[in-house]
C-alpha cells in the first residue's frame, strides 16, 4: 500500500517493539548501500542474520545519546532515521556536542512523497531540542540517492575520508 501525499504519516520515536522491522529495513539499506557504493566496510561484511540486525536496532531506541525515529503510515513502520550525538572532532570545537545522522530509510514503496525529508525535519528538531548547534551526515561515495539528497536540505561537504587496508601482521 503506497501512501498517497495528503495521507496521514505519523512520526515517533522507536521503540523495542519496533526493532523486527527497523531490522528488516537496515538490511535492505545495507543491501542498497552494497550495490550502490564502494565502501569497503559494507563490501566486505555481511549481516549474519535478521536477528544480528534486530538486536542492534533494540540496543539504539532513544537515549541519552541515541535517536531512532520511525515513520508509519496506519501503525506500519515505513521508514527510520539513526542519529546520534557525539563529542566534537577537535577539542576547540565551536560546538561542545554534534547531531550525527547516520542512516535514512524509507521503504521503496513509499518514496516520492517527502517521506524522508520529514524524517530529516524531525531528527533536526530532535537534535535542535537537546541543543545540538551542528548536525553532520556520512554517506558513501557512489550512492547517488544521498549525493542528491543531502545537499538539497542544506547539508554541504567539509571533510572526506579515505581508508587504506592495511596487510596482516
Amino acid at each position: 500500500m503506497t501512501a498517497p501525499p495528503h495521507q496521514a504519516i505519523t512520526f515517533r520515536l522507536a521503540t523495542t517493539e519496533d526493532a523486527p522491522v527497523v531490522a528488516r529495513m537496515l538490511l535492505s539499506l545495507f543491501l542498497h548501500c552494497k550495490r550502490a557504493a564502494s565502501d569497503p566496510f559494507i563490501r566486505n561484511h555481511t549481516p549474519r542474520s535478521v536477528e544480528e540486525l534486530e538486536a542492534w536496532a533494540g540496543r539504539h531506541v532513544d537515549s541519552e545519546r541515541d535517536i531512532l525515529l520511525v515513520a508509519e503510515v496506519y501503525g506500519a513502520v515505513i521508514g527510520f532515521v539513526k542519529g546520534h550525538i557525539s563529542d566534537p572532532y577537535l577539542v576547540s570545537s565551536l560546538a561542545p556536542q554534534i547531531g550525527h545522522i547516520g542512516m535514512l530509510w524509507v521503504d521503496p514503496s513509499h518514496r516520492e512523497h517527502g517521506i524522508a525529508s520529514q524524517l530529516l525535519a524531525q531528527i533536526e528538531t530532535v537534535f535542535r531540542e537537546r541543543g545540538m548547534r551542528f548536525v553532520d551526515v556520512a554517506y558513501l561515495v557512489g550512492n547517488e540517492d544521498a549525493e542528491h539528497f543531502w545537499p538539497e536540505h542544506g547539508y554541504e561537504l567539509y571533510r572526506k575520508f579515505a581508508v587504506k587496508e592495511l596487510a596482516s601482521v
